[in-house]
């Protein structure tokens, strides 16, 4: 079976990403004016943990059905049991956590809980859908889908702070905006192969390592929470951090169109280019990273104000770390790409883990607030973990044999 076209509908996902982030802020800029940085602090942490969530469970589940789908396969005859165990773990994990962390912020506990079900289970129909279009290579229809999805939950948001509503119902705009899904019929003209039975290794090894990761990446309000923090604070580190991953968070809704070519140049033996490719991103992002923290430093603390307010505002130190890591961080995210395409997610593991290992020790001997030690282990671990992944994309050793296109298993049982 041919390929899909790699070109169609490219721009159109490119917008919808776009689209998608900057929904995204303005959500997070009228909640937070509209409540104030103590009644806020709820959605902060709800959202925390949905990205989390996302990213560590979801992330890796859209990559595989990606990766099937590209191969000819279909994640949906044979990977079905697989994809329900993800979505109930995602919902059970984010329900929770929310259990958890909620009580210091809020009375509302129960109704919030309610929320993160509904919104965590939609989402993973959402990215289900789209590891499903990317793989047929249906890229504009994820660019709408995008667009979609931000709408909504703008369009909702909005008609809650007009009505006067308080976290309450920003949580419930927020449950509402993935099921949209549905209306873009990702599981129509699914391919009739059965998917490679060593999918749930490559998950699993995938949300081991990408728990490491996105710990980094999304969990400084929830550490600060433990911290002893103030809801003021909670509320300051939650859009320091979402303000300023802008470069991870395209990333995520991108790298489903950047997955196929690579799956299939790694079919194709072409692994001389990966590397390559693999060394040229690794300078590009140590450079922007460099970029991203002068700028952080010099402007960061303002562009908070102008977005937000100055009760948000936070120092130019933590700005500048905060967005020198998170740059860092989509380099990582777009370099691990190639050891997906190759089923290396065993090696994607070992070097978020040893990221998060050092950002936790550096948190633990820091002698300095919350915040600022937060964005300081942040920093640490995501050079860590650019450093490492880089290396692996280099890597001669270990090289595994292209698979065939009636296969199922070949690299992908790979837990290297």
């Amino acid at each position: 079976m041919a390929p899909p076209a790699e070109d169609k509908g490219t721009p159109m996902m490119l917008v919808g990403a776009v689209v998608g982030g900057l929904s995204a802020y303005l959500f997070h800029a009228l909640g937070g004016r509209g409540l104030g940085a103590d009644s806020y602090a709820p959605i902060g942490v709800m959202w925390t943990i949905a990205f989390i969530t996302v990213a560590v469970v979801y992330v890796p589940m859209e990559q595989w059905v990606t990766r099937e789908t590209t191969r000819g396969l279909n994640p949906l005859a044979g990977g079905r049991r697989l994809l329900v165990t993800v979505v109930l773990v995602a919902m059970g994990m984010a329900a929770l956590a929310a259990g958890l962390t909620l009580p210091s912020v809020t009375g509302e506990v129960g109704v919030h809980v309610i929320q993160m079900l509904v919104l965590v289970g939609g989402y993973g129909f959402f990215r289900m859908g789209m590891g499903m279009l990317e793989g047929k290579g249906r890229f504009g229809r994820v660019g709408w889908m995008l667009c979609a999805e931000g709408a909504l939950r703008l369009a909702a948001a909005g008609m809650v702070l007009i009505a006067g509503g308080g976290a309450i119902g920003l949580g419930w705009a927020m449950a509402a905006a993935p099921w949209v899904a549905f209306l873009f019929a990702f599981w129509r003209g699914n391919r009739s192969d059965t998917p490679s039975v060593a999918g749930a290794v490559f998950v699993q090894q995938y949300v081991a390592g990408s728990l490491a990761a996105h710990i980094l990446v999304a969990a400084a309000p929830l550490v600060v929470t433990y911290t002893g923090a103030t809801p003021a604070q909670v509320s300051v580190t939650f859009i320091v951090f979402v303000l300023f991953r802008a470069p991870v968070t395209l990333m995520y809704s991108l790298q489903g169109r950047i997955l196929p070519p690579l799956v299939r140049m790694f079919t194709r033996g072409e692994e001389e280019p990966l590397r390559k490719l693999g060394s040229r991103l690794l300078a590009w992002s140590a450079g922007l990273a460099v970029l991203a923290g002068l700028f952080g430093f010099l402007l960061g603390p303002q562009v908070v104000r102008l977005l937000m307010s100055s009760v948000f505002v936070p120092s130019a130190l933590v700005a500048a770390l905060v967005l020198s890591g998170t740059m860092m961080a989509a380099g990582v995210q777009l370099i691990g790409q190639i050891l997906v395409a190759k089923s290396r997610t065993g090696r994607l593991a070992t070097a978020w883990i040893l990221g998060l290992s050092a950002a936790a020790l550096v948190v633990w001997l820091s002698p300095h607030g919350p915040v600022l030690t937060v964005a300081i282990g942040f920093w640490v671990g995501e050079v860590v973990a650019l450093a490492l992944v880089g290396s692996m994309s280099m890597s001669r050793r270990g090289v595994p044999r292209p698979p065939r296109a009636s296969s199922g298993d070949g690299p992908i049982a790979d837990v290297g």
